[in-house]
């Protein structure tokens, strides 16, 4: 999993995070072929929505690991940070 120094360029990084599997999944793609590849790919996947890390996958032509594929994952909030944006 990514430690906190690397999870501000996770967000930067134009992928849509909803859970804690996105933030996994996006923390593996980016050590595998790197943030400006993952970058690259969520731009091309871009429609209204930032892409979820599955279709920027998808777009680089990798296959995330199994266990990564099928794991169970609790749904991301936001907390503070919805908290935020509603004040």
């Amino acid at each position: 999993m990514s430690d906190l120094a690397s999870e501000p360029l996770l967000w930067r990084l134009g992928v849509r995070i909803e859970s804690s599997r996105d933030v996994q999944l996006l923390d593996w793609l980016v050590g595998h072929v790197g943030a400006n590849e993952v970058r690259g790919a969520a731009y091309r996947r871009r429609n209204r929505l930032q892409p979820r890390p599955d279709k920027v996958a998808e777009e680089l032509g990798v296959k995330p690991p199994d266990e990564l594929q099928s794991k169970a994952v609790e749904p991301w909030n936001g907390g503070p940070m919805r908290e935020h944006r509603a004040s």
